[in-house]
């Protein structure tokens, strides 16, 4: 979807539920003195533009990557008003320091969207006493989770592996 199709999308889902949205200014910009002596409903515009760019660049022009850290950045929900903070990238450097067999693994389940254990052993011909360890570590650190019986890549972080993979020579 292209980017302004996102951010209407977005507004107009919280119009239809009577939420008045608040974009809460990061501390780093309540020291701007443009935006000290802007009015509120003039922050609340760069506060909403700055998060909308931040967001979609990030996503993409991915609906779902979209509306899911929408959901994230909300900081408090009252009766009339959701307070959102700042949207911040998820750090994906830890991708680039995971053991190989991490990375084959996360490899497989991006190739076949999603395996069972079993399969996942198999794919690989390893050992399932291995990847066991391997599996139950990569979904404590909420890496890959577990959808209807298979093992996926986590969706938040989806596009950052794929990245990553992308830049081994992995997958094109």
């Amino acid at each position: 979807m292209k980017t302004d199709a996102i951010n209407s999308l977005i507004r107009k889902r919280n119009q239809i539920g009577g939420f008045k949205i608040i974009y809460v200014p990061p501390p780093e910009m309540q020291d701007y003195k443009k935006f000290k002596n802007a009015s509120e409903d003039e922050q609340q515009n760069i506060l909403e533009k700055r998060f909308f760019k931040k967001l979609n660049e990030f996503a993409s022009n991915n609906i779902s990557m979209a509306l899911m850290y929408w959901l994230l950045s909300t900081k408090k929900v009252t009766d009339d008003q959701i307070m959102i903070g700042e949207f911040n990238n998820p750090d994906k450097s830890f991708i680039q320091v995971m053991t190989e067999t991490r990375i084959f693994i996360l490899l497989a389940l991006i190739l076949h969207d999603g395996l069972t254990l079993a399969d996942l052993t198999l794919v690989n011909n390893q050992s399932p006493d291995i990847f066991r360890l391997q599996v139950s570590s990569l979904e404590e650190n909420g890496i890959i989770i577990t959808d209807g019986g298979l093992l996926k890549v986590n969706p938040l972080i989806y596009q950052n592996v794929v990245s990553v993979l992308k830049s081994k020579n992995l997958i094109h």
